[in-house]
């Protein structure tokens, strides 16, 4: 079985065209499809197109660069919105360093905030690493929880045996 385990159906122009994505995907033995959030309104978004396909689930989260836009009750409405039965994922979180070196340790606040909520519903968290290694095992290290995949990866094959060392998977 093929699962798509990270997809914006959320995002334009999937968004515009999402049953025939679907159909697609399923005509390419891709069963199931996760619609990851980057952000509340996506997060929802998410929920919303899980609920109304069978063969579609989400993961709600505040994508590195959104940190700043977030709003002070963030973590409480993940929370609500990852009790959904078709949520099965936290993320998409991490360190994002390309676009934003200004706000690492805020991002890095969220990425562990993140994993708290993950751990507190036994839920896997999907990560963001773009040009952040250090500051990613910094986290993980810290944290060590072992439900995580690591999405956005350009690193070497070093890092991605301490990755699968801590429990992750690499996508």
């Amino acid at each position: 079985m093929y699962i798509d385990t990270h997809c914006h159906l959320n995002y334009k122009p999937l968004s515009q065209k999402i049953d025939h994505v679907i159909s697609q995907a399923q005509d390419q033995g891709v069963e199931k499809l996760i619609c990851i959030g980057t952000n509340l309104d996506t997060s929802r978004e998410s929920v919303r197109i899980a609920t109304n396909y069978e063969n579609v689930y989400a993961a709600v989260g505040i994508h590195p660069n959104d940190c700043e836009n977030a709003p002070e009750d963030w973590k409480d409405q993940i929370i609500d919105l990852a009790g959904h039965s078709k949520v099965v994922g936290i993320g998409e979180t991490g360190v994002d360093l390309y676009r934003s070196k200004d706000s690492m340790e805020l991002q890095k606040e969220f990425f562990a905030d993140h994993i708290k909520i993950a751990r507190s519903l036994d839920l896997p968290v999907v990560i963001h690493n773009r040009q952040a290694d250090k500051a990613v095992l910094e986290v993980l290290d810290e944290l060590e929880y072992e439900k995580f995949v690591m999405h956005c990866y350009s690193s070497d094959a070093n890092y991605a045996e301490k990755i699968l060392q801590l429990g992750g998977k690499i996508s």
